[in-house]
């Protein structure tokens, strides 16, 4: 009784709540994923550098760099909300404790924050080693924080799927490349515009794949999260 009572928002934030404390104290997704990034981040500005791409091919270049450091570097890292579930075999406890949206959500909410810190870190250390200066800093950093809004949604349903495979480490990547392509794609075209076009004319196009990426990714999940919980 006390469960129909309970609104699955509350589940959801408690899931969160426990999830945070736990990387708190561990912290390793966060430092797998940072690490990655600052690894490669400082093998890609030691090795190419700002001075040796061509000037006009600079935004789409470095805009596809960005995208390739952060998809990568997610992948590090993202899984971890399911994958440590099924290891500490609490996952079979959480199916019965709680609604299986709460737990999509709850999981969500971490590594939303996660990619948050970790895009706050990475986006402004790469425009400083790699002299990246956008034309339209406002419009560059709102296109990269909706870029992975819908990489981190789609890559918190696929950690559900690979939780309980064998390779979970290489699974994962292979999994979510298909799914994440296109929202790469769009995303680095419309950073590199942000980072060049003098204007703002594409920003509408921009927004409305991104922002229905991020939102048919995020129903999908609610919708299809309890088959994958479940089996």
């Amino acid at each position: 009784m006390a469960r129909a009572s309970t609104p699955w928002l509350s589940e959801a934030a408690a899931i969160f709540l426990k999830d945070l404390r736990s990387e708190l104290r561990t912290k390793v997704a966060v430092n797998s994923i940072v690490l990655f990034a600052v690894i490669t981040l400082a093998l890609v500005s030691y090795t190419i550098g700002p001075y040796r791409i061509p000037p006009a091919e600079k935004p789409a270049i470095l805009s596809a760099l960005l995208m390739i450091i952060l998809f990568f570097a997610s992948m590090t890292g993202l899984s971890r909300v399911f994958v440590k579930e099924e290891e500490a075999r609490t996952a079979d406890t959480l199916r019965l404790a709680a609604d299986p949206q709460a737990v999509f959500l709850g999981k969500l909410l971490l590594n939303l924050l996660t990619m948050a810190g970790v895009t706050a870190v990475v986006v402004p250390l790469f425009s400083i080693l790699m002299e990246f200066h956008p034309m339209h800093i406002c419009s560059f950093y709102g296109i990269t924080a909706l870029g992975m809004l819908g990489l981190t949604i789609a890559s918190t349903l696929i950690a559900a799927i690979i939780s309980k495979a064998g390779n979970k480490g290489a699974l994962f990547p292979i999994l979510a490349f298909p799914i994440l392509l296109p929202l790469l794609l769009a995303t680095a075209d419309a950073l590199s515009k942000a980072a060049a076009w003098p204007d703002l004319s594409f920003m509408g196009q921009a927004l409305g794949i991104l922002v229905s990426y991020s939102g048919i990714t995020f129903f999908a999940g609610l919708i299809l999260f309890e088959k994958v919980w479940r089996a």
